[in-house]
C-alpha cells in the first residue's frame, strides 16, 4: 500500500470512529467518559484492518480512556478526529500506524539494486534517500500534529466556563483550570499546592471524606458546596464529580459552577416572602380590629338609637286620640321597619365580628355559631369540646372561630351533608380543630376553580398564625378539615383582635 493511500485510510477510519463515539457521547454527555465498554465495542465493530496499528479514545484533558490494537513500532504517523457534544469538543479518536513495512521494503529494494550492479547504483541509492526524506518529513509533521493536539486540549481545559478540579485520592489538588482558579481568587500555581482543606468551609469539609470515598468507589455525584475565596468571602458552588483512571491511578474529576447569583436571588426571595407574610399578618390584624370596632358601634350606638325610636313610636301610638286610624297605621308600619332594621343591624354586626367572642370567649362563641348553623341550615351539628373552660389567646381564638365559620359556610353551600361533627382540643402547646361532614365530598387534588377561594382562605388563615391545615376528601365519603395550631410559638408580630 502506498504511503498516501495509507494516510487516507487512517484519516477516514479516525473520522468514522469519532462519529460513532460522538453519537454515544451525545446520548449521555455527563457520563460518556465512563462508558468505556461501549466505546471499546464501537472500536471493535470495525477492528483495525492493518497490522501494527492502535486506536485510542481520549477525553478533553488528553487522558486515554480506551485503547484498542497493538502498540505500533517506529516510525509512526498519527491521525485524530474530534468528538463533539452539542458543538463542543469533548475528546478525540486517535489512530497511530507504523509505516515501518514501507521503509523496510524500500531498504530491501535498495539492497537488491546494489546486487544488480553499478549500472543502476544511482537509482538504487536515490530511492532509500527519497524514502528517508519522506519519513523525516512525516515524522516532523506528526510531531507538529501531536503538539497542536496537546495545545488544542490544553486550550479547551483552560478556557472551559465551568471550574475544573482534579484531585488525588487524598484530596490534594493535582490540577485546575483558569475558571476554577478565578472563582477562588488564586493563581493556578497557588492552587496546585493546596488541598480541600485550603478552600472548603468547615461545613463542607465534614462531608468531603465521605464524598471522596463514594466517588472512588465508582459513584458519580452531584452536590452543593461552599468554598472560601482568597479574600475570605464564601463562594457557593454546584459540583458534578466522578472518578477517572490515569496510568493506573485513580483521581477525582470535578466540575464546579458558581451559583452566587442564584443563592442571592433565593435569599432575596425568602426575605420578600417573610416581609409579605408579616404584612399579611398586620393587615389581617387591622382588618379584624376595624371589623370589631364597626360591629361594636353598630351594636351599641345604632342599636340603641333604633331601640329608642321604637320606644318613641310605641309611646306615640298609646297616646293617639280615637279615630286617628291613618296615623295609627303609619306608626305600625314604622314599627315593622324599625324591627327589621334592628334585626339587620344585629346580623351585620355579628357577621363583622361576633361580640360574644370578645365578651365571653371562644367556647361560647363556637356554641352560638353551631346553634345558629343548626337553625339556618337544618343540618344536625354535633360539638365536642375537651374542656368546657378551654380558651385560647389572640390571635388564635379569632383564627379558630373564623376557620370554623368558613368551614360551616362551605358545608351549607356545597356539601349536601346531613351530619357535621366538630371537635376542639388543646394540649400544652397545640390546639386542634376538626370539622367532619358526611356530604358528597370532592377531589381534593383537583385544580381550584376560578373565583373559588374557600379552601385557599382556610389555608391562608392557618398560615398567618403559623398553623397547618389538612383537608381530606373524596367523592361520596365526605370531607375532613383538621387544623393544628402550635400555641407555644412566639406571638410576636400579632395584635389582639378584641375590642
Amino acid at each position: 500500500m502506498k504511503y498516501s493511500s495509507l494516510v487516507e485510510h487512517v484519516e477516514l477510519s479516525a473520522q468514522v470512529r469519532a462519529a460513532k463515539i460522538t453519537s454515544l457521547a451525545t446520548a449521555n454527555p455527563e457520563l460518556w467518559v465512563r462508558q468505556r465498554q461501549d466505546m471499546e465495542e464501537v472500536l471493535l465493530m470495525t477492528p483495525p484492518p492493518l497490522g501494527n496499528e492502535s486506536e485510542t479514545v481520549r477525553d478533553a484533558f488528553g487522558i486515554p480512556l480506551v485503547v484498542v490494537g497493538v502498540s505500533p513500532q517506529a516510525p509512526i504517523f498519527i491521525r485524530s478526529s474530534p468528538i463533539y457534544v452539542h458543538e463542543r469538543i469533548v475528546g478525540e479518536v486517535e489512530i497511530a500506524h507504523s509505516y515501518r513495512q514501507i521503509l523496510t521494503g524500500t531498504l530491501a529494494a535498495g539492497l537488491l539494486g546494489l546486487l544488480l550492479g553499478v549500472l543502476v547504483y544511482a537509482t538504487i541509492l536515490a530511492l532509500p534517500l527519497r524514502a528517508l526524506r519522506r519519513s523525516s518529513a512525516a515524522l516532523k509533521h506528526e510531531k507538529q500534529a501531536l503538539h497542536d493536539s496537546e495545545e488544542h486540549y490544553r486550550t479547551l481545559f483552560s478556557r472551559a466556563m465551568d471550574g475544573i478540579l482534579l484531585l488525588d485520592m487524598e484530596g490534594n489538588v493535582v490540577n485546575v483550570n483558569d475558571s476554577f482558579a478565578r472563582m477562588h481568587g488564586y493563581s493556578i500555581d497557588e492552587m496546585r499546592d493546596m488541598s480541600l482543606h485550603g478552600f472548603d468551609t468547615p461545613g463542607t469539609l465534614t462531608q468531603s471524606a465521605e464524598r471522596l470515598a463514594r466517588i472512588m468507589a465508582g459513584e458519580s455525584l452531584e452536590f452543593g458546596v461552599e468554598h472560601i475565596h482568597k479574600d475570605g468571602h464564601i463562594v457557593p458552588l454546584e459540583v458534578t464529580a466522578s472518578a477517572i483512571d490515569i496510568n493506573g491511578k485513580k483521581f477525582t474529576l470535578a466540575y464546579h459552577r458558581d451559583i452566587s447569583e442564584k443563592v442571592k436571588n433565593e435569599n432575596e426571595l425568602r426575605v420578600l416572602q417573610a416581609e409579605l407574610h408579616e404584612f399579611s399578618v398586620v393587615a389581617q390584624s387591622l382588618r379584624e380590629r376595624e371589623k370589631g370596632i364597626l360591629a361594636r358601634e353598630l351594636h351599641d350606638e345604632l342599636g340603641q338609637a333604633l331601640t329608642a325610636l321604637k320606644m318613641d313610636v310605641a309611646w306615640i301610638m298609646e297616646r293617639l286620640p280615637a279615630g286617628a286610624e291613618f296615623l295609627m297605621g303609619k306608626l305600625a308600619n314604622m314599627q315593622i321597619i324599625l324591627n327589621d332594621t334592628m334585626i339587620s343591624t344585629r346580623r351585620i354586626s355579628t357577621n363583622l365580628r361576633p361580640l360574644i367572642l370578645d365578651d365571653l370567649g371562644l367556647i361560647p362563641a363556637v356554641e352560638w355559631l353551631v346553634e345558629n348553623f343548626r337553625e339556618h341550615s337544618g343540618i344536625d351539628c354535633q360539638l365536642a369540646i375537651s374542656d368546657p373552660c378551654l380558651d385560647l389567646p389572640e390571635p388564635y381564638a379569632t383564627a379558630v372561630f373564623r376557620i370554623l365559620q368558613e368551614s360551616l359556610t362551605n358545608i351549607s353551600k356545597h356539601a349536601q351533608a346531613s351530619l357535621v361533627k366538630i371537635s376542639i382540643n388543646r394540649t400544652n402547646d397545640e390546639a386542634q380543630l376538626t370539622v367532619r361532614d358526611n356530604g358528597r365530598g370532592f377531589v381534593s387534588t383537583s385544580p381550584r376553580k376560578p373565583d373559588s377561594f374557600g379552601l385557599m382562605g382556610l389555608r391562608e388563615r392557618a398560615h398567618l398564625i403559623g398553623g397547618t391545615i389538612y383537608i381530606d376528601s373524596a367523592p361520596g365519603r365526605g370531607t375532613v378539615i383538621d387544623l393544628l395550631i402550635p400555641i407555644g410559638r412566639s406571638e410576636a408580630g400579632y395584635q389582639d383582635f378584641s375590642v
